[in-house]
Parts: C-alpha cells; sequence; structure tokens
C-alpha cells in the first residue's frame, strides 16, 4: 500500500491541521539499474529456477495466496485514500472526495510477492508465533522487512520502484518504507490473525504443499 512521489494542487479542509494539499502521482526518481539491461531476462530465469527447486512447496503456495490476496487488499486501501502533499495518508468516501484516485496496484508487486512474501513469512513465523499477540505486534517488522527486500530488488533491476515509492519525513529505505504506516501493519496483522485467516492458511498450505510433493515424488 504504496505511492508514488508526487506533485501537489491546493485542497482545503478544516479537519487537517497540516498541509493539506493532495498529491498527483508523477514519475520516481531513476537510478541506474545493478544489472544491464541484457541481464534482464537471464535473471528473471534464473531466479524462477532457484526458486522452483529450492522453495518448499508449502512455502510456494504461501506466496502465491499472500499475492492473490495482497492485491485486492491494496486497490482498495488506494481507493478509500487519498495522500496529501506531505506524504500522510487519510481515509476518504471515494464516491463523493473529489480527491478519491482509481484503485491501483501492479504486477510488479504481485510478482515479487510470489517471489518473496512466503519465505519472508516462514522466517518471520519461526521468531513471532509464540503467541496471536506476538504475532501481531511484531507485523510491522514482517511488512517492511518484506517491503525492503522487494523494493531493492526492484531498484536493482530497474534503476527506480515500478511497484511503490513512499516519501515523507518518515519514509526511509529510499523510499520503500514508511514509518507512519505502523499502525496500517497492525490492523492487518490483527485481522490476519484475529479472524483465523492466518492459520487457516498456514494449514491449508502445508497440507496442500504435502500433497503436491507426495504426487510429483510418486
Amino acid at each position: 500500500m504504496a505511492y508514488n512521489r508526487a506533485k501537489t494542487t491546493t485542497q482545503s479542509s478544516p479537519r487537517l491541521k497540516h498541509s493539506t494539499t493532495t498529491a498527483k502521482a508523477k514519475k520516481p526518481v531513476k537510478h541506474d539499474p545493478l544489472f544491464p539491461s541484457a541481464a534482464f531476462i537471464p535473471l528473471i530465469v534464473l531466479l524462477t529456477a532457484l526458486w522452483i527447486v529450492f522453495i518448499p512447496t508449502p512455502t510456494k503456495i504461501r506466496s502465491i495466496f499472500s499475492a492473490f490476496l495482497f492485491a485486492p487488499v491494496e486497490f482498495m486501501f488506494y481507493t478509500f485514500t487519498t495522500e496529501l502533499s506531505d506524504g500522510s495518508v487519510i481515509i476518504i468516501n471515494p464516491f463523493t472526495d473529489p480527491r478519491a484516485r482509481k484503485g491501483h496496484t501492479t504486477w510488479h508487486q504481485f510478482c515479487v510477492n510470489i517471489l518473496m512474501a512466503g519465505p519472508v513469512l516462514d522466517f518471520y513465523l519461526l521468531y513471532f508465533s509464540e503467541t496471536p499477540l506476538t504475532t501481531v505486534l511484531g507485523w510491522p517488522l514482517f511488512t517492511w522487512g518484506l517491503e525492503i527486500l522487494e523494493g531493492y530488488f526492484l531498484l536493482a533491476l530497474y534503476g527506480y520502484n515500478p511497484a511503490w515509492e513512499y516519501f515523507g519525513s518518515d519514509a526511509l529505505c529510499h523510499g520503500t518504507i514508511k514509518l507512519s504506516y505502523v499502525i496500517y501493519w497492525w490492523i492487518m496483522g490483527a485481522v490476519l490473525v484475529y479472524s483465523g485467516v492466518l492459520r487457516a492458511g498456514l494449514n491449508w498450505s502445508n497440507q496442500q504443499g504435502m500433497y503436491l510433493d507426495q504426487i510429483l515424488k510418486s
């Protein structure tokens, strides 16, 4: 749930004490890619092959499930919020507020989630699964870690992040994470944990992974 760096147009709002200019997207700042353009396709093929060979089947399933789950979440978040010129985000009614934006997500985000979300989630749960509260409280660490890995991977490939870029005084790591989003990540963690979606997803992916492994070995 991230946004492109933006130029602004003035919108007044008596509810806000800070700047009330809203943001219009523009192209993110570009840097030199880490890899030459000729290496792009071979690198993607190599990473895909490594993912297929070395990532456990249940983790692959979790990655794919996470990518499909996050895409509509980001789309709806973008629809029901707007971004101000200082990088802060406020919730709006998209049906009546003139600052409303169309829902948004990207294939880049979807693909890197398939590549990384499952392994990062498994690593996170090794240390933050003792109790449901522990999992929720640490959820921002999982999200920021995933955003940093995915963000710098995209920066290395393209020279910029085509999926998202945070801005504002609390945007860190070349705009890949935003500290004030901690409340949103806590809410996401609480919904996933206390609704039972996370536990059900883990159990289902483990069962399906074992089933697929048995088929492949037979």
